[in-house]
């Protein structure tokens, strides 16, 4: 063949594209904005090309079924069959081509980028897995809400401070955000700042997770402003709205959002009346379960914004609450399903779990805590006896069974049952429990496994006239309770026996107590003859409706008698406990439950070996 047909025929396979690459050195290396990719979020996905000028083809396919849009450059490109080509007749050495994609709705697991320039694979970032859930803090999830994501956004909790930063990029920002049904406030002081423009930070609620100025969906939220002051700005879906600005000076960044049925209000803090005071209010409806998010908007590309949200409450309705621990959570934990179980705590989750130390923080602590009680007991379960709700709080009685087939700390497997009554205290931050204060005998626990014996209590016979009557105190239930626990530090048996109704239903939780008035009050007697000092401080009271009282306690004394016939320790002693009661309308007991931990007590009068080896468990008579 003559060299003027090699030519002309080389010329036309590269206006047909055919030529892979001229240039012997030439590299592509694409970059993914991160690791995971969201379902619906769009992404910015770049090759940068760099090599010898000459002739180049970029061959590029992303994951199939993701949508491909903005392609740059335009000329020498070719979408086909999901595969983007780039003919390029001439190359200057260094080249950026780049696309948005975006993840469908039902897009999971990992995704395959691939790609070549010429016969070379393209380098750099190649796969992305499903984004998992990063709870922060009290919150669910955070992520980045985007039309164009370039960069990732950064969302980071300090359990040590209660503050949370989020680190907006892209355009739209970056939120962390619950899902929450019914009423809620949330509350929180907000600093910010935004490198182009002067609202640096929102907070809200949004009927679907997308940017708050999508004036097709409800949303409702606080705009801050760089001065300091804020505003509302809401949709109904039919457009967007805004109130005026708060009053300058008269907040220092602290706001609030109140929705109360379909009724939604900002509040700001008055700091020259040290109040809350209200701003605006709306009339909305949205559809449950809503988004309540923290945001750190950016708006466009290329603005970024650092925000500081402190002081965050935010408090859910009880019935919120009441599902959690009575229905949620109970039924995670009885599958064993850890991971669900988990979603419902806090990641900074405090639980204190009175028969151990130290106490547990956070959810990886807790979660070895269960994966070993699964473990030991295969059918562990739990069932719920009594639930209680008041505020950010709720209280359960529980029944907890297992049979143990395995390892238990240092307690070999068994194969006995346990049916062990435990009262939980929980404290909520949202709908997420932010600490959990569990009490129940580890004494009963041990005798059921058959690894110590049963105590020998002695016979509990009054010591005074029991036909005394009752004496109304006509005082109300927090009253009542903290009556009765003044009565019983006097020492004075017969003024508490006068508090508690003759037909009182008493429980008293170590094993084998008689729960009968008569041998209730009765057994004191011993605990003072044993504690001559013996009395209890209220760590925690709450009203819980309708003449419930609960009562956490530390109970405190020296031992300088005789105990379940051991001599004097000399030993001074503190066990935590809790006391939950019924008063009537007369203030007096008509439900009486005790909880506390035997164990506790005789580690610290030396009854009982500090260690858990099994073998020592025998010292305990």
């Amino acid at each position: 063949m003559k060299r003027s047909q090699i030519l002309i025929l080389t010329a036309v396979l590269v206006g047909f594209g055919f030529v892979q690459s001229a240039s012997a050195a030439v590299t592509a290396v694409r970059t993914l904005p991160c690791e995971e990719y969201w379902p619906n979020q769009r992404e910015q996905v770049t090759i940068e090309v760099t090599g010898d000028p000459g002739p180049i083809t970029v061959v590029e396919t992303p994951p199939a079924g993701w949508d491909i849009i903005g392609i740059s450059p335009r000329t020498g490109m070719s979408f086909t069959n999901g595969i983007l080509t780039w003919d390029f007749l001439t190359f200057d050495g260094s080249q950026t081509f780049s696309y948005q994609a975006t993840p469908p709705e039902d897009a999971e697991g990992e995704v395959v980028f691939s790609g070549r320039i010429g016969i070379q694979p393209i380098a750099g970032m190649t796969i992305q897995s499903l984004a998992t859930l990063k709870p922060l803090g009290i919150f669910e999830d955070h992520r980045d809400i985007v039309d164009n994501l370039q960069w990732p956004g950064i969302g980071s909790y300090d359990p040590e401070t209660g503050e949370y930063m989020l680190y907006g990029t892209g355009d739209y920002g970056h939120v962390a955000y619950t899902k929450l049904s019914g009423d809620f406030t949330l509350k929180t002081r907000v600093t910010g700042r935004n490198s182009c423009t002067p609202e640096p930070a929102c907070f809200g609620v949004l009927d679907e997770l997308k940017y708050m100025s999508s004036q097709e969906i409800p949303y409702y939220s606080v705009v801050l402003n760089s001065g300091g002051f804020a505003k509302a700005m809401w949709s109904t879906g039919t457009g967007g709205n805004v109130s005026p600005w708060t009053m300058r000076n008269l907040c220092d960044g602290r706001y609030m959002i109140a929705r109360r049925g379909n009724t939604m209000s900002m509040y700001y803090f008055d700091t020259s009346l040290q109040m809350w005071k209200q701003h605006h209010t709306t009339q909305m409806i949205f559809t449950d379960p809503v988004y309540v998010v923290l945001l750190a908007p950016s708006l466009s590309l290329g603005c970024y914004s650092t925000v500081n949200y402190s002081e965050v409450e935010l408090l859910v309705s009880e019935d919120e609450i009441r599902t959690v621990v009575e229905q949620s959570l109970p039924d995670a934990l009885n599958t064993h399903d850890l991971d669900q179980a988990l979603s419902y705590f806090a990641t900074d989750v405090v639980y204190d779990f009175t028969p151990q130390s130290p106490t547990m923080v956070g959810t990886e602590q807790v979660a070895a805590f269960f994966e070993s009680l699964f473990q030991a007991f295969p059918d562990w379960h739990v069932t719920r006896n009594r639930v209680f709700v008041s505020g950010n709080y709720a209280v359960t009685e529980s029944i907890v069974t297992g049979t143990q087939l395995g390892q238990w700390g240092d307690i070999p497997a068994t194969g006995n049952s346990v049916q062990v009554p435990a009262l939980q205290v929980w404290q909520f931050a949202g709908n997420k429990v932010q600490r959990i204060t569990e009490y129940l005998d580890m004494a009963s626990v041990l005798i059921q496994l058959g690894v110590m014996p049963a105590p020998q209590w002695p016979p509990f016979t009054l010591s005074f006239d029991p036909l005394i009557p009752y004496t109304p105190t006509m005082a109300p239930p927090l009253d009542a309770a903290q009556e009765i626990i003044s009565r019983w530090n006097s020492h004075c048996l017969i003024t508490y026996y006068e508090a508690i109704r003759p037909d009182a239903d008493i429980f008293m939780y170590p094993l084998g107590i008689p729960t009968d008035k008569d041998a209730f009050v009765a057994s004191f007697e011993m605990y003072f003859a044993a504690f001559p000092d013996l009395h209890a401080d209220f760590a925690n009271l709450i009203d819980l409706g309708d003449g419930w009282v609960l009562g956490e306690l530390v109970f405190k004394g020296t031992n300088n008698g005789e105990f379940l016939a051991n001599a004097p320790t000399g030993r001074y002693g503190e066990v935590r406990g809790a006391n939950l009661w019924h008063f009537d309308e007369e203030g007096l007991a008509t439900n009486y439950y005790v909880y506390f931990d035997n164990i506790s007590l005789l580690t610290q009068l030396g009854l009982f070996p500090p260690a858990s080896s099994a073998e020592n468990w025998e010292i305990y008579r």
